[in-house]
């Protein structure tokens, strides 16, 4: 993937449909927002999907995969019942023509007929008529809903910000306790070794923040952040200072994964990020049709020992 011209159209395909790799889907997911060439070649992916959808060219793995990831989206969703709309109107339209003539007058005799409905109003013009209404409806309804969404973004984003306030008082006034117990033991003992750590959601321990126990020189850490829901395919976690307002470090995007009986996000975090001190973790929930959305925090101390 050194460079767009290369990128095989297929791998396109195979992103949409959510079968892509882990690092080709985070390289995508980057060059989809930064690289406005690659954006309109991937719409023009999409839309080539559609139109294999509506027809019933789909293999059943891409199918199966088409349904799973790809209309998981509600505006997916619209985008795919549009397109199977707009192909069952023109297997309609061909099959009132006469089978009985060959293609060349089939196609002659079309276009005459065509021309004359536009002069004289014919039920043709009146079908694609519909059919324009029936997209400017559908536009209004999408541009409602996004409009909604917006508005719950703006919610969850002021709730969120009333919650980091409440963080910033609990972590001056609560002395961090120790969360062994609770979390996976390290892998092994001693700067070598990757700490394993299990964090919950805010408002989970009345008792205190989370500790996080490190051994001196540790040079990876590995976090596992608990999932309250998933509603997304992907998800990035970002490392922030107490109050929430300075971005220190962010993980790569990736997929959920099971953990015993939790549904987990889990990334390495270099350990050189982390001096003793408290931090807080924010989720956030993404998707290739809309900004990140924030799904969790999760404040902890650190103490190196």
């Amino acid at each position: 993937m050194s460079g767009n011209a290369e990128l095989d159209p297929q791998l396109l395909v195979r992103y949409l449909l959510g079968a892509a790799s882990e690092e080709e889907s985070a390289r995508l997911d980057e060059l989809s927002v930064t690289d406005e060439e690659l954006a309109w070649r991937l719409r023009d992916a999409e839309n080539d999907l559609l139109d294999a959808y509506a027809r019933g060219d789909l293999s059943p793995d891409e199918l199966r995969n088409f349904s799973a990831a790809y209309l998981a989206s509600p505006a997916r969703r619209h985008r795919a019942a549009f397109a199977r709309a707009l192909q069952n109107h023109q297997l309609g339209t061909a099959a009132t023509e006469d089978p009985s003539r060959d293609t060349k007058r089939a196609s002659s005799a079309k276009l005459s007929r065509t021309l004359v409905f536009r002069w004289l109003g014919s039920p043709a013009f009146a079908a694609v008529s519909m059919l324009l209404i029936a997209g400017a409806t559908y536009l209004f309804v999408d541009n409602s809903r996004l409009r909604h969404q917006l508005q719950e973004s703006e919610r969850i984003q002021a709730s969120l910000k009333a919650e980091r306030a409440r963080f910033e008082t609990q972590l001056g006034t609560q002395q961090p306790h120790d969360i062994g117990s609770s979390l996976p033991s390290s892998k092994a003992v001693g700067a070598l070794a990757v700490p394993s750590f299990f964090l919950r959601p805010s408002g989970r321990d009345a008792a205190g923040i989370p500790q996080l126990i490190l051994p001196r020189g540790a040079r990876n850490v590995r976090l596992s952040l608990k999932l309250e829901v998933n509603d997304f395919s992907r998800y990035q976690a970002m490392l922030l200072d107490p109050a929430g307002l300075h971005q220190l470090w962010r993980s790569a995007p990736g997929p959920a994964k099971t953990e015993g009986r939790e549904r987990v996000f889990t990334f390495t975090v270099p350990g050189t990020m982390f001096a003793p001190g408290r931090y807080v973790f924010e989720l956030n929930g993404l998707s290739t049709q809309s900004s990140p959305e924030p799904v969790g925090t999760f404040p902890f101390a650190v103490v190196v020992k």
